[in-house]
């Protein structure tokens, strides 16, 4: 029995290892970022409680916000491949900060909207702009690519998790307070971005990404379009189903377990986030010598899947199975579809091939939320699981189709 704990210990812990330096300073800045820019979701209270606008124009600002995160998944992918992802990195963290900081004296609804579509902007840059140079930075090593990815997420969603305890606790102490704390680490989380690549760039301003960290840069452009556009179909479907959580997912809980309330609703958020933190990087790592192609296809089944099995949840303990199913998928899914859009966009085209990733991603959760009202409204929640099933089922279909491209 010791010696099982000492070999699962060891399998687990090795999956966090390998990395360089560089990769681990990259994925401290996408942890910290999580933690302050968590305070985006919770603006809908500042523009209702605060500010005193309706739900309607509340929502329309934040639609802003999600128009802008579209734009900046493309332009910070880009961008990242022109100039450097590390200037482009630097520039978003000082751009969400001058944005938090103006945000607390901004009370016309159209700069408001304004605000939250640049703060769209800078934040999917950043993060399309910090996963290129985290990854342009674990040299030739595929299995090293797919690893950080995974801890990239992972730093993000623990960072999410710690930023809504501490948001809700400091939340009395009012927004603007939060706001200023908020823009201050992102300012501070600039300047600590600038200097990350000074040496590298003063050294070899020829080509900033060989020498210092032993990467090899292959001139041939030998991605494979087919994958990537599967790939960005699926990722568009999977989209529209995680939009349901922020909207159809926490009414049909509420009105399925009405004993629970918002308790149920919280249970299984956190009982999603747990999971992600703990295990995505272990399991995806253990799984990476499979077809890729079919992973993110399994993946893709199982979200579809779980969500599936709420039409089948007559107990809170089968809803709690379900949310186990869903979040498999979702740590399978998304950091193998990722790695597939990097991997295979070309040499030349790496940043830009996570950016059109960021780009469909965005797009989704902007069209999955008002699908899902809409069907939700017509024909019941138990409509809406089925066709997440039927999405997943798709997903799978097409990728087992396509697999031997991988």
């Amino acid at each position: 029995m010791t010696t099982y704990l000492q070999s699962a210990a060891r399998i687990y812990f090795g999956s966090y290892s390998g990395l360089t330096r560089k990769n681990w300073q990259g994925i401290i800045l996408s942890f910290i970022s999580a933690v302050v820019m968590d305070i985006y979701f919770f603006l809908p209270l500042y523009f209702v409680n605060v500010l005193h606008l309706d739900i309607a124009t509340s929502g329309v600002i934040m639609t802003c916000y999600g128009m802008g995160t579209i734009f900046g998944g493309y332009f910070g992918g880009k961008l990242s491949d022109r100039i450097s992802p590390n200037i482009v990195t630097t520039a978003s963290l000082l751009i969400q900060s001058i944005a938090f900081m103006m945000l607390i004296h901004l009370k016309s609804v159209e700069l408001l909207m304004l605000n939250l579509f640049v703060v769209g902007v800078a934040s999917y840059g950043f993060i399309t702009s910090n996963y290129t140079w985290v990854l342009r930075h674990c040299g030739s090593h595929e299995p090293t690519k797919l690893r950080a990815m995974n801890i990239l997420c992972t730093a993000s969603n623990l960072g999410f998790g710690i930023s809504s305890g501490i948001i809700t606790y400091f939340v009395s102490d009012g927004f603007d307070s939060m706001m200023k704390i908020a823009g201050s680490v992102l300012f501070l989380l600039a300047i600590y971005s600038s200097f990350l690549d000074r040496k590298q760039t003063l050294s070899l301003p020829e080509n900033k990404y060989n020498s210092a960290d032993n990467l090899t840069v292959v001139a041939a452009d030998n991605g494979n379009k087919s994958i990537v556009w599967l790939m960005l179909g699926c990722v568009f479907l999977m989209g529209l189903i995680i939009a349901q959580l922020n909207t159809t997912y926490s009414i049909y809980i509420n009105e399925t377990f009405p004993g629970y309330g918002m308790q149920g609703i919280g249970i299984l958020f956190m009982l999603n986030a747990f999971m992600v933190v703990l295990l995505q990087t272990p399991i995806v790592d253990v799984l990476s010598n499979y077809n890729k192609v079919m992973l993110a296809g399994a993946g893709a089944f199982l979200i579809g899947a779980g969500m599936l099995m709420l039409n089948f949840s007559y107990a809170f303990v089968f809803a709690m199975l379900a949310c186990v199913v869903y979040t498999f998928g979702e740590m399978i899914f998304f950091s193998v579809a990722q790695y597939i859009c990097y991997h295979n966009a070309g040499e030349k085209k790496k940043g830009q091939g996570l950016g059109i990733y960021r780009m469909v991603f965005a797009s989704s959760r902007i069209a999955g939320p008002t699908l899902g009202t809409v069907i939700y409204q017509k024909f019941g929640g138990n409509m809406v699981w089925y066709l997440c099933g039927i999405l997943g089922i798709l997903c799978l279909g097409f990728c087992n189709f396509y697999k031997k491209l991988d």
